[in-house]
């Protein structure tokens, strides 16, 4: 038994709108917040008061010179070779210290001497 399909008419409706009211809005002023910076430090040291630089300048000119170019030559020491004592010569002291084992002696002038003596003599 074959049925015939009923056709039927489509019925178009007209979609429901339902109209809700925002919801309001609500503006804060904004606020002035205080940042929060990191605390200054109190002290700092110069390289120049450091133990090793008064153990350094200690030496006469001729030795200075020769610490110098003792570290020059091992490759720790890239200023010129003056005798004096800076930022430069501090950080090839004390990489040269660091290599060898010994940088807590730096802090001393007992044990500055030590590793000064040993690239003079």
């Amino acid at each position: 038994m074959y049925r015939e399909p009923v056709y039927r008419e489509p019925v178009y409706q007209q979609p429901r709108v339902i109209y809700r009211d925002p919801p309001p809005v609500v503006y804060q002023q904004p606020r002035y917040v205080e940042p929060v910076y990191a605390p200054r430090p109190t002290h700092t040291t110069s390289v120049y008061r450091t133990a090793a630089a008064q153990a350094f300048n200690s030496y006469s000119l001729t030795e200075r010179r020769a610490i110098q170019r003792r570290l020059a030559a091992q490759g720790y020491y890239y200023g010129g070779i003056d005798g004096s004592f800076g930022p430069g010569t501090y950080s090839a002291v004390a990489s040269y210290a660091a290599d060898l084992g010994v940088s807590q002696r730096l802090s001393s002038r007992e044990g500055a001497f030590g590793i000064y003596d040993g690239l003079i003599f």
